[in-house]
């Protein structure tokens, strides 16, 4: 596989996104497989299902692809799949969008928290890092595969040019040296190594680190799925 690093400077920002090249339909069927073998001891995993309707998808197994989707709808919450995320070729098959709108009637509604911007619908956003010299937060998006920059007015404008990015997934900011790190993927397959940063018993997504004076603070999701949490935590050092 062929890496490759783009480094532009954009809005007073430096920013470094790791991208990768690969050819889909070499791999969609192995993909396929490989998630159904893990659905075999995780029979209960909408994530698993949601990515399975997106590879059938690309592998044109348009009834698979639904019946997937489904089982997402059964099992999860939280999940909507969005144009330009791998379901262009069945969008306006009539069962996948019921299946859609079932699921963004599903969506978690929050009503006790403070709403502290807005975005579009579709940004789906991903990752999340904030910048206490601007007081600006930045938002990644695997749907639009780009970066916003929100404001302190909560002003939303484009910070990565069109087709700069892939599907956006981390995001972290040296507000020091002035600098937002991206990563960037096409295939959900190759990365750089990962190494153990946080261990506490538990399934952990979505977290971020920020500086708190001189400590840093790290907030993070507890994923653990029985008894389902869902919540969010965080401590200092």
């Amino acid at each position: 596989m062929k890496s490759i690093v783009r480094i532009g400077i954009v809005l007073g920002f430096a920013f470094l996104a790791v991208a990768t090249s690969f050819d889909p339909a070499s791999c969609q069927s192995a993909q396929v497989k490989a998630i159904r073998e893990r659905l075999k001891t995780r029979p209960n995993d909408p994530t698993l299902y949601y990515y399975l309707a997106m590879f059938e998808t690309a592998d044109g197994n348009k009834a698979a692809a639904v019946e997937a989707m489904k089982q997402v709808l059964v099992l999860g919450k939280g999940f909507l799949p969005s144009k330009g995320g791998g379901f262009d070729p069945i969008w306006d098959d009539s069962a996948f969008s019921a299946t859609r709108l079932e699921l963004e009637r599903k969506l978690p509604k929050v009503t006790a928290a403070r709403e502290l911007f807005r975005l579009e619908k579709n940004l789906i956003p991903e990752g999340i890092a904030f910048d206490p010299v601007s007081r600006s937060y930045f938002v990644g998006s695997i749907a639009e595969s780009k970066i916003v920059r929100v404001d302190a007015q909560g002003a939303v404008t484009d910070l990565s040019k069109p087709g700069e990015l892939s599907r956006v997934l981390g995001l972290a900011v040296d507000s020091e040296r002035r600098r937002l790190y991206a990563v960037s993927t096409t295939d959900f397959k190759t990365f750089t190594p990962t190494k153990l940063l946080y261990e506490h018993g538990f399934s952990v997504i979505d977290a971020d680190i920020i500086r708190d004076g001189k400590r840093y603070v790290m907030f993070l999701k507890d994923e653990t799925e029985s008894p389902a949490q869902k919540n969010s935590t965080g401590g200092g050092a």
